[in-house]
């Protein structure tokens, strides 16, 4: 669902940069004084293991596929709040240094992705996990809730495709649909077993609340596991992904619209996830993948220390 350079209007550009940065910026304010020190490796953890499930996609039907957006996990595991902060670092690196979204599309994709399943998707996991209550209760929450994320995004992205001036509401929305809601049943088993995992594991770090993301014991061992599969993730499983085009590409493809005739405003590093001077996709894609899982975790590391120092300062001030 990463929407690339050129499809968007400027208008749309603007007013989702709009939208997405004020609350990216509302969020940093809502976490600078609860954050932990402790909790820090965890948000760094989460950040390489979104980055590495959206490297892989899964094959659905028509010679589509999908992968993992990750914004309820990240808000089931951080809290909604800095949940949309780690899928907005996420999606940043994404765009500047692999081109999978574009620079001035990233407002519409913060929007799509990271505030839909972060805030949105995390009050329906918490509406469902306080219905139903217990650990089954936080992994149907968290399974139905990725499932209506996936497809909200969806409506997002077909109403800004529409409103660009580029396709038809009605012809976008069909398609948009048809191929994300099955798109959503892969988001809903995944988040469901991975937070089915943590629950069993580390049941403290899902049963607090929304706003408070502290350090909890024995935290370290999670993180180092949650670390591991990342590298296995982007280094083993990304070199047999799906080759087919998304549910996005797919659709823009049906509607009759040659992607190939967009142009990116920013000149990726790494673009499609490739090495320059590498040329066995076998060595390429795993070695931009570490590239892609250190960029993400040393700039979460750094945004959420920052935030935190900030936030120390500011309640000395007090």
């Amino acid at each position: 669902m990463h929407l690339p350079d050129g499809i968007l209007d400027p208008t749309t550009c603007v007013c989702t940069g709009i939208v997405s940065a004020a609350t990216v910026g509302y969020a940093v304010h809502r976490v600078r004084t609860e954050l932990q020190s402790g909790a820090i490796p965890l948000i760094g953890m989460t950040a390489s293991c979104v980055f590495a499930a959206q490297m892989v996609n899964f094959p659905i039907v028509g010679g589509t596929s999908g992968h993992l957006l990750g914004g309820v996990l990240a808000a089931a595991l951080l809290g909604p709040w800095v949940g949309l902060i780690t899928m907005s670092i996420v999606l940043l690196v994404q765009s500047l240094l692999f081109h999978d979204g574009g620079v001035t599309a990233l407002g519409a994709n913060i929007l799509n992705m990271g505030i839909i399943g972060s805030l949105l998707g995390y009050s329906l996991y918490s509406a469902v996990q306080r219905r139903i209550g217990g650990r089954m209760g936080i992994i149907a929450g968290a399974a139905l809730a990725s499932w209506f994320a996936v497809q909200i995004g969806a409506i997002l992205c077909s109403i800004e495709l529409a409103g660009s001036g580029m396709f038809r509401l009605e012809s976008t929305l069909t398609n948009m649909e048809y191929f994300h809601s099955i798109i959503g049943v892969g988001e809903m088993l995944i988040t469901g077993l991975a937070v089915a995992c943590i629950s069993q594991v580390r049941p403290s770090l899902l049963d607090r609340p929304a706003d408070t993301l502290m350090a909890t014991k024995g935290i370290d061992g999670l993180v180092i596991a949650g670390a591991a599969i990342a590298l296995f993730t982007s280094v083993g499983l990304s070199t047999v992904a799906s080759t087919n085009p998304d549910g996005l590409e797919a659709t823009i493809e049906r509607l009759g619209f040659d992607m190939s005739s967009l142009s990116a405003v920013w000149s990726a590093p790494f673009a499609d996830y490739q090495v320059p001077g590498l040329q066995s996709l076998a060595i390429s894609t795993p070695a931009a993948g570490m590239i892609g899982i250190i960029a993400v975790t040393i700039l979460s590391l750094s945004v959420m220390w920052l935030t935190m120092s900030r936030g120390n300062r500011y309640v000395k001030r007090l």
